[in-house]
């Protein structure tokens, strides 16, 4: 008797435990999902073609045409002319979140480009859009020693929107709350190269990085004397990333 009651009891186990390990198999992932928003960065490059999408104050990030397998392209409704201000629906699977929280990573399995279906506002119409923004950098101790600074305040009280190493092979911006490292491009000045700088004087300096162009419009406040070791400066910021664009005033130093 105790032998059956033991056989009964072993088939009604495994009898549960195929039942649950069925229907996992044939429920949905948890982690499928959708989301509608505006595409607020797009790049190409390495045959991949991202974007991060904007959505009820989430931002979302995908490729259309990922390395590898085919089967990691998601499949395209109304026209892959995907690009900034384009307004998107997807369909998604595997969302895991970037280690700072501020942007989700999902495997597009269906984007439809909404402005191409009949009845939808054009991009450029729709004002969800996020404006570009300029902020002050969450880091501030990524340049040591001489370095030229900008603040948007005259005394910046260790808040910068620009930092440069003296050298200008790289800066450091912080747009739509993201510090972003920038690459020097080319400097242009309106004046004799071979004279020291005098108030007035002006030169541009230009940076870059994926998708965002920066240039910077100096003019000399106060040039550098032997008991001041830097040069103060007025300048006008205009920041473009993609289809948005910034411009802001902004004063700050160079030297040491």
């Amino acid at each position: 008797m105790k032998n059956l009651l033991a056989i009964m009891l072993l088939l009604t186990v495994s009898s549960s435990v195929g039942g649950v390990g069925k229907q996992s198999r044939s429920g949905q992932s948890p982690n499928r999902g959708q989301f509608e928003g505006v595409v607020v960065e797009h790049w190409d490059g390495n045959k991949s073609d991202g974007n991060i999408v904007e959505s009820n104050g989430k931002r979302y990030e995908f490729c259309l045409a990922c390395p590898g397998s085919v089967n990691d392209s998601p499949k395209i409704v109304g026209g892959d002319d995907i690009r900034e201000g384009t307004r998107v629906r997807v369909t998604y699977a595997n969302l895991t979140r970037s280690r700072d929280g501020r942007v989700y990573y999902v495997k597009a399995l269906t984007v439809v480009n909404l402005s191409k279906q009949p009845g939808t506002p054009k991009a450029s119409d729709n004002t969800s859009a996020s404006p570009l923004v300029i902020g002050d950098l969450k880091n501030s101790d990524v340049v040591m020693g001489c370095s030229c600074s900008l603040s948007t305040r005259r005394r910046s009280n260790g808040k910068y929107v620009l930092l440069s190493d003296y050298e200008k092979k790289n800066a450091w911006i912080n747009i739509d709350g993201l510090d972003v490292k920038l690459t020097f491009v080319g400097s242009t000045q309106i004046r004799r190269s071979n004279r020291p700088e005098r108030r007035g004087d002006r030169h541009t300096d230009k940076w870059a990085a994926r998708g965002i162009e920066v240039q910077v419009d100096y003019l000399v406040a106060a040039p550098a004397t032997e008991r001041k070791e830097y040069t103060d400066y007025e300048t006008t910021m205009t920041v473009t990333k993609g289809a948005r664009s910034q411009t802001i005033k902004a004063f700050g130093a160079c030297g040491c």
